[in-house]
């Protein structure tokens, strides 16, 4: 009797699903386009997205082209492994997917066109955040 099904999804493939998700919606697509432009279902980027179903290298490189999102970019700043130290970012992500004004910052900073603008949105919020008053 076999433990583990070896092409079973893993926790990679779950972390790598919430970075699919995070670029779709970064560049405003949603799951029916994309899955029009990488020819499958829209179910099928669902699974992807929730990581319930791994991504094979090839079906990886169309979704990615769809998405303008090079290999490279898929698996910058990856702390995809086991021991990445992910998951405190991960529900900060998740928690702020759910709400329509994280996904427009999201939305923001995958349309920023330049690292300058990138700064200077992250400066932006980073100072309101500053000036808030602490409730009580």
């Amino acid at each position: 009797m076999k433990l583990h099904d070896e092409r079973a999804a893993t926790e990679f493939d779950r972390r790598l699903g919430q970075r699919l998700r995070a670029r779709r919606l970064a560049r405003g697509m949603s799951q029916e386009a994309l899955a029009a432009a990488a020819g499958i279902t829209f179910q099928q980027i669902q699974k992807y997205e929730k990581g319930v179903n791994r991504i094979a290298a090839s079906r990886l490189f169309t979704i990615a082209t769809a998405l303008q999102w090079s290999m490279a970019e898929c698996f910058s700043d990856a702390d995809l492994g086991p021991s990445a130290g992910l998951s405190d970012d991960s529900t900060l992500i998740e928690e702020g997917l759910k709400t329509e004004e994280g996904r427009a910052v999201l939305k923001l900073m995958g349309s920023a066109s330049s690292d300058v603008l990138r700064q200077k949105i992250l400066r932006a919020v980073l100072g309101v955040l500053e000036d808030r008053t602490p409730s009580t």
